[in-house]
């Protein structure tokens, strides 16, 4: 009985120091920020208070720039323009810039 309460109790030791990783990977924050909150998450079992740190810099830190969905959109449309002659090769690159941002 006292083998399954330990190993419920790391189970969930485990998952608590897990939350921020989870927050920052949903967030899509970058792999190398995603390598400090987990160093801090994790060293949260020697040191409380670093976990605590690893949860605020999960929230904080700012997301990889990520393309919108309307975006992809907007190529495939612009794309589809070109493809049916609709608009030439450089009116398609300087649309595609303003999109990309570029």
């Amino acid at each position: 009985m006292e083998f399954l309460a330990i190993l419920f109790l790391i189970v969930i030791i485990g998952f608590f120091l897990y939350i921020p990783i989870m927050i920052a990977q949903i967030r899509g924050v970058s792999e190398a920020d995603i390598s400090v909150v987990a160093v801090l998450s994790w060293l949260g079992l020697l040191f409380g208070v670093t976990w605590f740190i690893a949860m605020v810099l999960a929230l904080v830190y700012k997301p990889k720039k990520s393309r919108h969905f309307s975006d992809i959109e907007k190529l495939q449309t612009l794309y589809g323009l070109k493809k049916a002659g609709a608009i030439s090769e450089k009116e398609f690159d300087a649309e595609k810039k303003k999109i990309l941002g570029d």
